[in-house]
């Protein structure tokens, strides 16, 4: 890998696809709990408000990791982040793979999110430094490994699971994240910090004080509002799908529907924001995906459920990836790492609060009403970023 804060030679390959190739490893690894969520409800029997203590203890983590520590990678330390997401994504699967009770499967969890926290602003930062004129499509990129993730991991977890049992499975993708390290670390280069900021103050919440520039404001709400709706996801979608009829299978499917969509659509989206504004598409998006987030509780059908995720994939696969990229270009090149700590710091806390709503909004209220609540939350975000971009 290419120092974080240099140029990449026109010899050196480009780093964007190892960074891809280590996104799909650790967010796979995500999506396998996520899918398996309901079997291990059956298997170690904890109560219906378990599920948002488990998806909230992920968001709860990855946004201290994302706000506490992106910085670091603007001082050098990117190389270091990346594998320590790594070996952390592979203790979190063991822990998952003999955790007996709720409270293990929380503090698993939480440890992934943590993984995910520092893995995510170091691999974007890597990824947009000194391509300004691009940032939209390789922050796409990234985006595209994420999602492509939630098509391979789901599927993966759901046979190991039919064929072996939950444990195996789990001890199956810590095998497959830990050689993921090996090839990291094999192929990552030491970084370098930017002259002048080696022995300065680590800064470690440097990405708050972004909150007083204005275009990075913006930035962060739009990223809290298009990812506020993966909190009730997370939390809900795999009692929604069975609830409809969907067995395990089913919801590695219905997963992988969300999953193949926002992968292709992804890069081209970064692409069109590189060209029209990257605040325009995402404040587009914004309302686009209200819209659909309402419709999303309405189906009583797998199929129609099916259709709308599709849909909703495609929105959020150009607004979300510009959101990142507006934060991009409101940032100089010595905090790129800590803006996209604050932009994905501000989404995993929007999903933070979903998911802990989620679980007994969900079950007092039912689908409809619980989507219709995201849907607001959605709304109101992209209002409030668009009156931060007119100065109101």
């Amino acid at each position: 890998m290419r120092p974080i804060d240099a140029q990449m030679p026109a010899s050196e390959p480009d780093p964007i696809w190892l960074l891809v190739a280590g996104t799909v490893m650790l967010m796979g690894a995500g999506a396998a709990v996520f899918t398996l969520m309901a079997d291990l409800q059956e298997t170690l029997g904890f109560a219906e408000w378990g599920f948002g203590a488990i998806a909230s203890s992920f968001f709860l983590s990855s946004l201290v990791a994302q706000v506490g520590l992106a910085s670091l990678a603007d001082r050098g330390h990117a190389r270091h982040m990346l594998l320590g997401a790594l070996v952390l994504s592979i203790a979190s699967l063991i822990w998952f793979a003999f955790a007996k009770g709720l409270v293990g499967l929380v503090a698993a969890r939480a440890l992934q999110g943590f993984a995910f926290g520092i893995w995510a602003p170091a691999a974007r930062a890597t990824a947009v430094r000194g391509e300004t004129t691009r940032a939209g499509e390789r922050l796409g990129l990234i985006a595209t490994g994420e999602t492509s993730a939630l098509v391979v991991g789901p599927l993966l977890a759901a046979g190991l699971a039919s064929f072996t049992d939950l444990r195996t499975a789990y001890l199956v993708f810590a095998g497959l994240v830990a050689v993921t390290l090996v090839g990291v670390r094999s192929r990552a280069r030491p970084d370098q910090a930017r002259p002048g900021t080696e022995n300065g103050p680590l800064r470690p919440l440097a990405s708050l004080s972004l909150l007083r520039h204005r275009p990075s404001l913006q930035a962060a709400v739009l990223a809290f509002a298009l990812f506020l709706p993966v909190g009730l996801y997370e939390t809900v979608w795999a009692d929604y799908v069975q609830e409809l009829g969907g067995s395990t299978t089913i919801i590695a499917l219905s997963v992988a529907i969300y999953g193949f969509p926002y992968a292709i659509v992804a890069p081209f989206g970064g692409r069109l924001g590189d060209r029209v504004g990257s605040v325009r598409v995402a404040l587009v998006g914004s309302v686009l995906l209200a819209i659909i987030t309402l419709l999303t509780g309405l189906p009583r059908t797998l199929w129609m459920l099916f259709a709308i995720g599709a849909v909703e994939a495609t929105i959020n696969a150009c607004a979300y990836p510009n959101a990142l990229a507006a934060m991009a270009h409101s940032c100089g090149e010595d905090d790129k790492a800590a803006g996209q700590g604050l932009a994905g710091g501000a989404g995993i806390a929007g999903a933070g609060v979903m998911a802990l709503a989620a679980g007994p909004l969900w079950q007092w209220a039912g689908p409809t009403w619980s989507f219709a609540a995201a849907a607001s939350l959605v709304a109101t975000g992209g209002i409030t970023a668009w009156a931060i971009g007119r100065g109101i």
